[in-house]
């Protein structure tokens, strides 16, 4: 992917991603998957996804994370339930209604967790994203 930038670290219990997403764009309020990161058998994975989300033309902008943890044994990837819903989100900005937003999702068909941005509805926004995974070797 094109202005994509990767940090990686790895010691024997766990290895730790930093991925820097540079622009994704939405248009609308339809949900675009920004990044896919697979998850092997057997593993746990947290992921925080921070973003700054701005309307093209810059008239309004929010700035945000997302985190979840998630679990594969040797079935489906599963997203645990920390909070109600799953997610712990954060977002602050000054659109009207509602934010711009992010959501962290266990796709069961590829068993990855998709970064998954949604913008808003009759609106180009452009999204800068920053992806930090935590995982079990």
């Amino acid at each position: 992917m094109a202005g994509t930038k990767a940090f990686k670290d790895v010691n024997p219990s766990f290895t730790k991603e930093v991925v820097v997403i540079d622009p994704v764009q939405t248009t609308n309020a339809t949900p675009l998957v920004a990044y896919s990161i697979p998850v092997k058998q057997n593993r746990a994975i947290t992921v925080k996804a921070s973003f700054v989300a701005s309307v093209s033309d810059f008239s309004n902008c929010a700035s945000g994370d997302g985190t979840a943890t998630f679990r594969r044994q040797t079935g489906n990837l599963a997203r645990t339930n920390i909070t109600t819903a799953g997610l712990l989100l954060n977002i602050l900005g000054d659109f009207l209604l509602s934010q711009p937003t992010v959501d962290l999702v266990a796709n069961t068909t590829t068993q990855a967790v998709d970064v998954t941005v949604t913008g808003k509805l009759g609106l180009t926004v452009n999204w800068n994203i920053e992806i930090e995974s935590k995982y079990t070797n």
